[in-house]
């Protein structure tokens, strides 16, 4: 698995592949990761998994738990804090905007790696 985290157009490898994103409207941050060896843009991730983070973390907090999820899978595990800045991320409405905003973008959120017949878990 090799990894890229991209954050203002710098990138940097370190394990599977992740993208660090923003949105402003709505406003969150998300991360992606997903095993360069099984999905690109040949072979398109058939599974998407939006988890939302917990209180006091952010995307990058996740990283162990997103690898062990895609590991070997056609899955991209997408990490979302809907609350960037804040330590409070108990806000249904805020998740729901930020899920429903990726999926309504989802080439432009998550690019053509993923297809458009993609499964979509929620957590």
């Amino acid at each position: 698995m090799s990894t890229s985290n991209i954050i203002n157009s710098g990138a940097q490898s370190v394990g599977s592949t992740s993208i660090l994103g923003r949105s402003t409207k709505p406003r969150y941050d998300y991360q992606t990761t997903y095993d360069s060896s099984v999905v690109s843009d040949k072979s398109q991730a058939k599974v998407v998994i939006l988890f939302v983070v917990g209180t006091a973390m952010s995307c990058t907090g996740y990283a162990g738990l997103a690898a062990n999820c895609v590991a070997g899978q056609s899955t991209m595990f997408v990490t979302v804090d809907n609350s960037p800045g804040s330590i409070v991320k108990l806000s249904g409405e805020k998740t729901a905007e930020a899920f429903n905003d990726i999926q309504a973008n989802i080439k432009e959120r998550l690019g053509d790696i993923v297809s458009p017949s993609a499964t979509i878990f929620v957590g």
